[in-house]
């Protein structure tokens, strides 16, 4: 089970759940990528102990995994049994941290994310991205929502996005682009360079958006 410094991780404990929500954690595809070696490996944690684990697709032997309390769980990769401190829980991103090493073990959950993840620093980067203040965000807090009309929404859905709802804004100026609302998310967000930017609410996503293509000197 690969780790990495991750010093995000703990400025994010207000925005996390509670481990004892064992519906966000189990019977669900959580996947890890080996950035040295490439491998994607799926954990699948079973509510009778059982911890499925597949890399590139094959399954990996048998383990196991057990709740301890809203702290800790402990994972069983073949011999070898690993003590694992709940470090970050959303629907999207686990953190788990491996008793005694200032390091993490990061999940995502593909079908949440809407994408394939390809690094360990793609997670990094989304966890940013949602949860800190980024440079437009911090100046959109100061500037007043821009003048928009909406022209459709439309419920769309794709393999790696799932199910979403496609709002088309017209603002002022002329400039059309979309805002979304991700329905396993349950999250408003529009694209940006980096991917997927999440915000608190439509109009958050809207003003973002603005600002995003007009940004204030």
């Amino acid at each position: 089970m690969k780790t990495y410094i991750a010093d995000i991780i703990p400025s994010l404990q207000r925005y996390s759940k509670k481990l004892d929500d064992l519906t966000k954690l189990s019977n669900q595809h959580w996947v890890s990528i080996d950035d040295e070696t490439n491998i994607k490996t799926v954990f699948i944690f079973r509510e009778n102990n059982e911890l499925l684990v597949y890399e590139n697709g094959v399954r990996n032997g048998r383990n196991s995994w057990r709740y301890l309390d809203n702290q800790s769980i402990e994972i069983g990769i073949r011999e070898t049994f690993y003590l694992m401190k709940h470090a970050f829980l959303d629907e999207v991103v686990l953190a788990l941290k491996r008793s005694g090493v200032e390091e993490y073990a990061l999940f995502v959950n593909e079908t949440k994310y809407g994408n394939e993840i390809k690094s360990h620093k793609e997670a990094i980067q989304f966890l940013e991205r949602r949860y800190l203040h980024g440079e437009i965000k911090r100046i959109v807090n100061e500037l007043p929502v821009a003048s928009y009309e909406i022209l459709s929404e439309v419920e769309q859905g794709d393999l790696f996005w799932g199910n979403f709802r496609a709002c088309e804004i017209r603002f002022e100026n002329g400039l059309k682009d979309f805002v979304y609302w991700g329905h396993h998310s349950c999250s408003w967000f529009y694209c940006g360079v980096e991917g997927k930017i999440y915000c608190e609410n439509f109009e958050d996503a809207v003003t973002q958006l603005f600002y995003s293509h007009n940004k204030p000197n």
